[in-house]
């Protein structure tokens, strides 16, 4: 039998994001042995929330927690793996603790990079910038709030009008090259202000992104995020997020297929509902939107984070085996 040639055989493959969605992402892209080039995650190191805001706190370090998981999701299976995978009772990490004492002896990207080598992780995990910044929102009644989870929990949620860093921050030079150096870019699901947006907000990044010669794919997330992305549907996301990369995406990905009802009630009680597409193309007509039924078959069960730390709920993430048939059907197309 002749094994079909994956249509990312070879491709040099950048997954832009913050965490769950894109680890989701990464963990599909880097099993069955898709032969790439090179499969990179560059993540968002803003998030003060969960164990490893409590490390940022001891260390004075750039948030882990999202490179972490997507290094977990990067490595083969081992016992070792497992462990570091593995959270305490009390919600900590022991991957979380490794890589702050790591980052705080030798800075975030070393960390990962030793992290990697030591699990044997198939790609590359990158922080958009290096530096300890926070993520901050300039709301429309000219008020700023500074940090992840005090954007979150604002309250009144006044809307956002625009995001930046703390403080100026480049972006971490190997993660500019990547950019540049990419054929693919998937922009993944995830927290869109404090998550995707964070990632692109580095100094240089918007204009690597815009330089890029590599096709661009958006994931666009399941469900909206209250105090975020009320009633926005997937060209609200793709508008939102063009200021901040400077460039269109080529292809959109969206799902249609249908959240069965005990997983609406889970959301709606959070003031959450599905993001849709409603055919809607007037500023972005040259962009290609693609739908298709991305609801899992069985759900991790993780609507609540172990231990005593406040995390937007996980229960629901896209199939990830639908999601890389999409994806590499974008990149064949």
């Amino acid at each position: 039998m002749i094994q079909q040639v994956s249509a990312l055989s070879g491709k040099r493959v950048v997954c832009i994001g913050a965490g769950t969605g894109q680890a989701n992402i990464l963990r599909a892209l880097a099993s069955g042995g898709k032969q790439l080039e090179g499969l990179i995650g560059i993540v968002s190191v803003t998030d003060n929330g969960g164990h490893s805001g409590v490390l940022r706190t001891e260390f004075h370090i750039p948030q882990v927690g999202d490179g972490k998981q997507c290094l977990l999701a990067l490595a083969p299976e081992s016992a070792e793996r497992d462990r570091l995978a593995t959270r305490n009772s009390d919600g900590t990490s022991p991957a979380n603790t490794r890589l702050a004492r790591l980052t705080n002896q030798h800075g975030i990207a070393r960390a990962f990079d030793i992290f990697r080598v030591d699990l044997g992780c198939q790609g590359q995990v990158l922080p958009a910038t290096e530096s300890n910044v926070h993520i901050r929102a300039s709301l429309e009644d000219g008020s700023i709030v500074t940090g992840e989870w005090e954007i979150i929990k604002r309250d009144p949620r006044i809307p956002i009008k625009q995001m930046s860093l703390s403080v100026d921050a480049p972006a971490y030079s190997g993660s500019l090259e990547a950019i540049r150096q990419a054929d693919v870019i998937i922009i993944a699901p995830g927290s869109f202000h404090t998550g995707l947006v964070s990632a692109l907000l580095p100094a240089g990044m918007r204009e690597a992104f815009h330089a890029s010669q590599a096709q661009v794919i958006q994931v666009i997330n399941l469900m909206t995020q209250p105090g975020l992305t009320d009633d926005w549907d997937a060209e609200q996301h793709v508008r939102q997020l063009h200021p901040y990369c400077g460039r269109e995406p080529d292809v959109v990905i969206v799902n249609s297929g249908s959240i069965p009802e005990e997983v609406l009630q889970h959301y709606g009680a959070l003031g959450s509902r599905p993001v849709i597409f409603n055919g809607a193309r007037q500023h972005f007509p040259q962009v290609r939107f693609v739908e298709l039924d991305l609801v899992p078959s069985q759900f991790s069960g993780n609507g609540d984070r172990a231990g005593n730390f406040a995390k937007w709920t996980h229960l629901l993430t896209h199939s990830s085996g639908r999601l890389l048939a999409a994806i590499e059907a974008a990149v064949d197309a």
